[in-house]
């Protein structure tokens, strides 16, 4: 449901609240299914690049790290 916010501002709000939801809610079904573990999400955002930036961390069973990997979607602002 990211997309959601792809025409919204980019608000500390966004950053903050829904982007980290919404990301968790897309990969919880890699811990339904037991691939991971334990999910970790970090969204940061930069307004004059119009741009946020979410890492996402999965563990194993083990605790070991699986996946660590920086995403980044540039902001269309409308209007």
């Amino acid at each position: 449901m990211l997309w959601l916010l792809e025409r919204a501002p980019l608000t500390s709000e966004i950053v903050s609240r829904w982007a980290p939801t919404f990301a968790q809610e897309a990969l919880a079904p890699l811990l339904q299914q037991r691939a991971a573990t334990r999910l970790e999400v970090e969204t940061v955002g930069n307004e004059l690049q119009s741009r946020l930036e979410i890492t996402v961390r999965l563990y194993g069973r083990d605790g070991a790290r699986i996946f660590d990997e920086r995403f980044a979607a540039v902001w269309q602002q409308i209007g």
